[in-house]
C-alpha cells in the first residue's frame, strides 16, 4: 500500500527503538516560516523561531539540521509542513534536497489532521 505523504519511509526506518529521534514542524505563511525542534521525549530543542522565506533564511535552517546531526549522527531527523496551498514548496523542497546528506525524512501534512491532533 502506498503512503498517503511524500516521505521515504520503511518499516525499519520509521522507529525510534535503537535510534534517537528528532522531529521538526514548520508552519508555513507567506514569505516565512515559524518552526520548533523536539526530540523523541518532548523535550523543546529549539524554541519556536522564525525563519524567512529566503536563501538566507534557509541557509540557516540547513545550519541548525547540520549541527543536529553534528551532535547525533546516527539520530533519525522526521519534518513535516502543513501542506498550505504551496507557501511550503520552497521549505519542502530545500529539505528533500537535504534529505540524504543528513538524514532526514520530510512530509507534507494534511491541514485537516494536523487540525484534529491539535484538538
Amino acid at each position: 500500500m502506498a503512503m498517503a505523504n511524500d516521505a521515504n519511509t520503511d518499516d525499519s526506518s520509521c522507529r525510534c527503538n535503537k535510534r534517537y529521534c528528532y522531529y521538526i514542524g514548520g508552519d508555513v505563511s507567506k514569505g516565512y516560516c515559524n518552526f520548533a525542534i523536539m526530540d523523541q521525549d518532548r523535550k523543546i530543542i529549539e524554541t519556536d523561531f522564525q525563519l524567512d522565506d529566503t536563501p538566507k533564511g534557509h541557509q540557516k535552517l540547513s545550519s541548525i539540521l547540520t549541527d543536529i546531526r553534528k551532535k547525533s549522527p546516527d539520530a533519525l531527523i522526521f519534518a513535516g509542513f502543513e501542506s498550505t496551498g504551496g507557501y511550503e514548496n520552497n521549505w519542502y523542497q530545500l529539505l528533500w534536497k537535504l534529505k540524504d546528506t543528513i538524514n532526514l525524512q520530510v512530509t507534507r501534512l494534511n491541514p485537516l489532521g494536523v487540525v484534529l491532533i491539535a484538538k
